[in-house]
């Protein structure tokens, strides 16, 4: 609990309103906020669960919430803008990141509270079964390498 409020706070940082974390390039007057690499992971996330996603995305009320961070995750399709071109465009899309973001977690959270209204119970994941035997920190690696699975091909080992 203490690590999501700490996060929590730090999103919240500037009175109450939500930030992302960019990347940020170059010195003085030549400084560029960066979130593209924010936003092709939000789409990326979006890809991996698309069948829950495609609702959201066909939904009006949030083309526009979508339009911003489906822009700057692709730029060269959007071809809309160019950061070093148009600086004040690229800064006023930054600043609606936050706040698109949001939009859209209210949709998602909307939608959570009308289905446990309906009397809908949360998806349980279920049990998870191992395909195999559990294999001890200690045993022989089960690939026959002859090293202890801990050092060879657990994926808890040290790099």
């Amino acid at each position: 609990m203490r690590f999501y409020n700490e996060i929590a706070s730090d999103l919240g940082a500037e009175g109450g309103r939500y930030q992302i974390f960019i990347d940020r390039v170059g010195e003085g007057p030549t400084l560029l906020d960066l979130a593209d690499d924010w936003c092709r992971g939000y789409a990326l996330g979006m890809v991996l669960r698309e069948e829950e996603w495609k609702e959201a995305m066909e939904a009006p009320e949030l083309q526009t919430a979508f339009r911003p961070i489906l822009m700057l995750a692709h730029p060269k399709m959007s071809r809309e803008f160019d950061p070093i071109d148009d600086p004040e465009r690229h800064a006023a899309v930054l600043d609606a990141l936050p706040v698109c973001a949001v939009e859209i977690y209210e949709w998602w959270r909307k939608r959570l509270v009308a289905s446990m209204q309906q009397g809908a119970q949360p998806v349980d994941p279920g049990t998870v079964h191992r395909p195999g035997p559990k294999v001890s920190a200690n045993a022989p690696c089960p690939c026959g390498s002859g090293k202890k699975y801990k050092r060879c091909c657990s994926p808890l080992r040290a790099v």
